[in-house]
């Protein structure tokens, strides 16, 4: 989610609208270079409950409800506040029309902060763009927009020759046009999963805290006639724009893997630099992969992600062949791929080559202009030629051929989804449907507790049996690391941001104790892993509830289904126990 958005013109609110509007009219604020702030606990009795009426729509808390089922919602009132923007963007105001994000609890788990504005008074073409998502918005009066304060990147833009339109008209009907204002309410709710409401008290103080604090120095910094609020200012802006920095082109997300990856290579062995190459080697493929056939993830953040890792694997990759000794013919079609497949990326743009077609971004449209109409797939034909090029090199050949045919063969996997359209667009395969399958099958308590006991032996079971493999194949931990950071990726692009979080909380504990204590062969594993389903079915038959599989097995896409609700199988218990209404 990265956007909810409600139309409250309605009758209702009018008179509570109308009240906020004078009220800050009355104030004959001067907004012409700095913006105004007024906490909502500020404010007298009448315009408070004026606030509170608007704040407390139902419209408001069904239009959550819908976006995030399974959560209580509380509004969070210490940090609501009447804004009135500025006609000029100076001192700290300049974060505004800045790629940013107000919180800094991105790593909060499970929890969200929504952030709504509110219109009252719109004087300005003011443009709300969310640069990850690719879209932007132009609210009307009485519209409200919601995003995620911790994790939504965000800025406002205004279409100078709309407002030159505006103004010059405005001109004509009133000479003095002093009291147009851009009047918005800033409102807050906290939310938490139902089942750990637990979470919602400290959350909602923390992020109260910081917002208290960041407005005081944020107040105290607009006006940059004196050297304090000036330097104020200046690191105000300077860490806002190191943070979209970091958030634009690298990303919690990108740290988290890296990190899991470091510690799935790291314990209980030795580090070495070999299973941290082929680990990183190979994960902007599965972002193609889970972007191109589910197509869930929010464009901008596929878009960071893909270019992050491609830039890192092949970064990686050169460094490696460039330590090796010089082979003449080697050199020349790798650098003959290159050109290829940069003229094909030059030629197409960044948005057409990653799948913004796909995703309903405007794109370039077909490109016919060499190498397009010469060489078939230029852009993976060049990256191939290229790798291909480096096998012609002996000593890097020997070292590292598993990981040059481990790029082609993986390249070859992303031509064959593209060239087959592979996708899934069927309602009936989505996450959702599937929950909504999984939780009606599994009413009943005690049918659950025996999936929770099932499903966590038999990932004991599989990570220990990838754990055995891969250390009697390569005497590491890559096989089963690689499969984890694969799983955690397909978790994240395929599923809600807090769905993964909880999944993730639940299997990567249970996948570091396989790690930790390796006991359990890969026979065993096996055993144990054909006896967890062999339970977890009968589970059904003992409690009268019909298994996943018998509800959808004369299905057209059955066996698709089967194999989604298995690799889904943690999320979907997950949801069934946290999310659950």
């Amino acid at each position: 989610m990265e956007y909810i958005k409600v139309d409250l013109n309605h009758s209702q609110l009018v008179l509570s609208f109308q009240k906020i509007q004078h009220y800050v009219h009355s104030k004959n604020i001067n907004n012409t270079q700095s913006s105004s702030h007024e906490y909502m606990n500020q404010l007298n009795d009448t315009i408070y409950k004026a606030f509170e009426h608007i704040a407390n729509t139902q419209d408001i808390y069904q239009a959550i409800e819908q976006h995030y089922p399974g959560f209580n919602i509380e509004p969070v009132y210490a940090m609501n506040e009447i804004y009135v923007s500025s006609k000029q963007a100076q001192g700290s105001d300049k974060v505004f029309i800045t790629n940013h994000i107000d919180g800094p609890f991105y790593l909060f788990p499970l929890c969200t902060l929504l952030r709504g504005i509110i219109v009252i008074e719109q004087h300005q073409t003011v443009i709300n763009q969310f640069p990850m998502a690719h879209q932007h918005f132009i609210l009307e009066t009485f519209q409200a927009l919601f995003f995620d304060y911790n994790r939504t990147l965000h800025r406002i833009d205004i279409n100078s020759t709309e407002q030159d339109n505006k103004d010059n008209k405005d001109n004509k009907d009133n000479k003095d046009n002093k009291d147009n204002k851009r009047i918005v309410l800033k409102v807050h709710f906290s939310l938490a999963p139902k089942s750990i409401n637990c979470l919602m008290s400290p959350f909602k103080k923390i992020n109260t805290l910081y917002n208290t604090y960041a407005r005081s120095a944020f107040i105290h910094s607009i006006n940059i006639e004196n050297k304090k609020n000036k330097g104020l200012s200046g690191i105000i802006n300077t860490c806002t724009l190191l943070w979209q920095f970091f958030e634009s082109y690298i990303g919690f997300f990108a740290l988290w893997l890296l990190t899991l990856i470091l510690i799935s290579t790291s314990l209980n062995q030795e580090l070495t630099l070999t299973p941290l190459i082929y680990s990183v080697s190979f994960i902007h493929y599965g972002t193609y992969l889970y972007s191109y056939i589910f197509r869930r993830v929010i464009y901008g953040k596929f878009l960071r992600d893909a270019i992050f890792f491609k830039t890192l694997s092949f970064s990686l990759l050169f460094i490696l062949y460039g330590l090796e000794s010089i082979e003449l013919f080697s050199i020349i079609l790798v650098l003959t791929g290159i050109c290829i497949a940069t003229l094909a990326y030059y030629r197409l743009g960044k948005i057409t080559c990653y799948f913004g077609k796909q995703f309903n971004q405007p794109t370039s449209g077909e490109n016919k202009k060499f190498p397009y109409g010469t060489i078939p797939h230029p852009m993976i034909s060049g990256t191939i030629i290229a790798l291909l090029g480096m096998l012609l090199n002996p000593s890097f050949r020997d070292q590292w051929w598993p990981l040059l045919l481990g790029h082609i063969f993986a390249y070859l996997c992303v031509l064959f989804v593209e060239i087959k359209d592979m996708h899934i667009s069927s309602q009936k395969l989505s996450i959702e449907q599937l929950t909504k399958e999984f939780i009606s099958s599994h009413q009943k308590k005690a049918n659950l507790l025996i999936h929770s006991l099932t499903i966590s032996l038999g990932l004991i079971a599989l990570f220990s049996f990838l754990n055995q493999i891969s250390l009697q194949l390569f005497d590491s931990n890559i096989l089963s690391g690689t499969f984890i950071v694969f799983y955690v990726l397909f978790l994240y692009y395929t599923t809600s941001t807090h769905i993964a979080t909880a999944s993730c909380f639940y299997v990567l504990p249970l996948y570091f104790c396989t790690l930790l204590f390796s006991f359990m062969s890969p026979t065993l594993a096996l055993l144990l892993l054909i006896t967890c389903y062999i339970v977890q079915e009968s589970s059904h038959y003992l409690f009268g509830e019909k298994t996943m599989s018998s509800r959808y097995k004369n299905e057209r896409n059955a066996l698709i289904k089967y194999l989604l609700q298995t690799c889904y199988l943690p999320a979907l218990f997950i949801q069934a126990c946290l999310f659950n209404k």
